[in-house]
């Protein structure tokens, strides 16, 4: 397993940070806080033309990464990793006072009905997937998010997530079985560490950058050891995150046994790095880092909604202990990660 990024994916990374900086600037970012939809025309225009829409998975890895250090806000997990679709594409799945497998909403009669928040970017959408129960089997259904039996409505969130009501919508089954649609959702956990290592990176550069410039006690902040040792501590931990997101991705592409363990653990490594990151940004900036007209404040609101969203901690955790508790030779003790064993 080689880690290094070949001269390909280089010029994709690069390709990818360019565009970022044409149409997701900090600025950008800023100017879709409240917005509806939620991301920019230009830059899901971009995203189609460069053909980011249908990549390999250890490609979309790379462009998921940059995507995270510039905090693009966009359909594209849901689109091109979960659904694999050219239509712009959300996914319905969290419920109210609902843990990520308790689904309520059913599906009877080819028709759903039930309730769904955080549906993100729900009026940009021209397809919606609904996880539900028909009977005793979870299964996800497609649904026109134009249905009259459907309706939208916004929270007090800054992003363009929704709460959804159905009432008897027809959809069409695509997947069935809740364990398909764990299947389905491991790329989306590699990419979504991708991402959230991305932002963590920028964020500590942005807290590297302030405790460089931050002159107290006639030195710089950073001069000290309570600011130097923590942030040496976090790129630490961000380069093994990223090394576990990339080894999870290698994984998922060959097909190996470990690559379902591996990816709950890069998912929830990763997010845990990033809200740690931007937590210790907070603290290097100190009480300014609290204003909304400093950067470091939009890095921990994404950290935060990034570690429950696409299974939360506990869950993850659960696939995890699973791998190490249950299995017949357990994924860390044995030889599984080393060496990858086939499926």
């Amino acid at each position: 397993m080689d880690l290094e990024l070949n001269e390909e994916q280089v010029m994709l990374r690069d390709a990818v940070r360019a565009m970022c900086e044409r149409h997701s600037s900090i600025e950008a970012v800023r100017a879709l806080e409240g917005d509806r939809k939620g991301f920019s025309d230009d830059f899901w225009k971009a995203v189609t033309d460069m053909g980011l829409l249908d990549l390999p998975l250890l490609e979309t890895v790379v462009v998921c990464e940059e995507f995270g250090r510039a905090l693009a806000s966009s359909p594209y997990f849901e689109t091109a990793v979960f659904a694999k679709s050219d239509e712009i594409t959300t996914l319905a799945w969290h419920e109210p006072e609902r843990t990520e497998d308790g689904i309520t909403t059913t599906f009877a009669d080819g028709r759903i009905t039930g309730e769904k928040i955080l549906v993100p970017f729900a009026e940009a959408a021209g397809r919606m997937l609904v996880v539900a129960r028909e009977g005793d089997e979870v299964v996800v259904a497609s649904v026109d998010p134009s249905d009259a039996a459907l309706t939208f409505e916004g929270t007090l969130a800054s992003d363009a997530r929704y709460r959804a009501v159905f009432a008897g919508a027809p959809g069409e089954i695509v997947i069935r079985g809740w364990d398909a649609f764990v299947e389905r959702c491991l790329p989306v956990l590699v990419a979504v560490g991708a991402y959230a290592i991305g932002a963590a990176q920028r964020a500590h550069e942005i807290s590297v950058e302030y405790a460089k410039e931050r002159i107290q006690f006639d030195k710089p902040i950073g001069a000290f050891q309570a600011i130097n040792h923590p942030l040496a501590d976090m790129a630490t931990e961000i380069a093994g995150a990223r090394t576990l997101v990339h080894q999870a991705t290698w994984s998922l592409a060959e097909g190996r046994s470990s690559a379902k363990p591996l990816a709950a653990m890069a998912k929830y490594a990763a997010c845990d790095v990033f809200r740690r990151t931007t937590k210790l940004g907070h603290q290097v900036f100190g009480g300014i880092g609290f204003t909304l007209d400093i950067d470091i404040q939009l890095y921990l609101r994404r950290a935060k909604q990034l570690e429950v969203l696409w299974f939360g901690p506990r869950r993850l955790e659960e696939l995890i202990a699973a791998a190490e508790l249950d299995a017949d030779e357990p994924l860390i003790s044995g030889d599984a990660v080393a060496s990858g064993a086939s499926a």
